[in-house]
């Protein structure tokens, strides 16, 4: 019994914190970064298919030309882009791998939060990992009757 009430204290904090933190809400500027890089990637990910869609073009339209000094720079400048924008791509999704677990996902946030929780308010054992199922299955249940009720 004491597991039971254990995991639903720790997925209603999981949840009450991630409602708290969607757009509009008192928290939202914890996950507003998180957000931000997302659609960052999809920025990002657009301008890496036009530079390979450039390349691609450079690369069937002149291969025999007289400028070929130009045209080479201009590749070599399309190919720094590239390589830039796959560094920040690589980068952004890193950042968000690791965000994720703290404030981007509901699901996971049972990994963090029921050992945290447990280490500070309850005893920390080997139940912890059951605890951790646990309140991982409430939490997507929770947030998605959430969910459905909001819409």
């Amino acid at each position: 019994m004491e597991i039971i009430i254990q995991s639903i204290i720790i997925s209603l904090a999981c949840v009450g914190l991630r409602i708290s933190s969607s757009k509009g809400m008192i928290l939202y500027f914890f996950r507003k970064p998180y957000e931000w890089m997302q659609s960052q990637v999809e920025v990002k990910q657009t301008e890496l298919d036009n530079i390979t869609t450039q390349l691609n073009h450079i690369q069937e339209k002149f291969k025999d030309v007289d400028n070929y000094h130009s045209v080479k720079e201009k590749a070599i400048m399309l190919k720094a882009e590239k390589r830039d924008a796959k560094d920040l791509i690589n980068i952004y999704n890193i950042l968000i791998y690791i965000l994720k677990p703290f404030i981007g996902c509901v699901t996971c946030f049972a990994s963090v939060y029921s050992v945290i929780i447990s280490f500070f308010f309850f005893e920390l054992t080997e139940v912890t990992i059951l605890v951790i199922f646990i309140v991982s299955c409430l939490n997507s249940i929770i947030f998605a009757l959430y969910t459905k009720l909001i819409r």
